[in-house]
């Protein structure tokens, strides 16, 4: 599995169809979303379909727990929502940031060759948990995924 850091940029232009981007809503945008959808979000993401001088039309997934028209749904739902261009505050394209991902894949490989090392050490010292008159060494682990996990928290986007 390939993963990587992202980071969302500002767009002076619309995107082209079809494009993934993140939209801020304004205040009242934020009050017609949760009005007429059922949502209560101050950003949204999805796939831009298009627009003319006044609407916008994004492409986006809803997740189980929200509610879609007043009902809940039973799954990921796609939708089409439009939006007036006076509710968006910004268009925000994603973007790979490769900084950012070489860093948390060298944090994520110096913290692996650190547990290894203290595993190795603490073996060659004879360290056991005591319990069959010391014949069995002790080790730890610690799952790579939680400390991968753990650090990519760190870049976050606001």
């Amino acid at each position: 599995m390939l993963s990587g850091c992202y980071t969302h940029a500002p767009l002076e232009s619309d995107p082209q169809p079809r494009e993934e981007v993140r939209v801020q809503l304004t205040g009242a945008g934020r009050d017609n979303l949760e009005r007429n959808q059922g949502l209560l979000l101050e950003r949204v993401q999805g796939r831009f379909l298009g627009g003319d001088s006044e609407t916008v039309r994004l492409e986006v997934k809803l997740g189980a727990s929200r509610a879609i028209y007043g009902q809940a749904s039973g799954g990921n739902v796609t939708d089409t929502l439009t939006f007036q261009r006076t509710d968006l505050r910004l268009f925000e394209q994603r973007e790979f940031s490769a900084a950012r991902t070489s860093l948390v894949t060298a944090l994520g490989i110096a913290g692996v060759a650190s547990l290894y090392s203290i595993a190795v050490s603490s073996s060659e010292d004879g360290f056991t948990n005591g319990d069959d008159g010391g014949n069995t060494q002790f080790s730890f682990i610690v799952p790579f995924g939680t400390f991968l996990s753990a650090a990519a928290g760190l870049f976050k986007s606001p």
